[in-house]
């Protein structure tokens, strides 16, 4: 993923849930092959935000 010194990252990998990771990890891997910064998150469509 991205270091402190990277820059602000562009692209995100949006995930409904931790099990989802297997599935996006191979996108993950892609963007650090070509030294894309990215983030990750994982963000229930099922739960209200504060």
């Amino acid at each position: 993923m991205t270091s402190p010194s990277a820059p602000a990252p562009v692209i995100g990998i949006v995930m409904g849930s931790d099990s989802d990771w297997p599935v996006m990890e191979a996108a993950a891997k892609a963007l650090d092959e070509f030294e894309i910064p990215y983030e990750v998150d994982v963000v229930s469509a099922h739960r209200m935000p504060r």
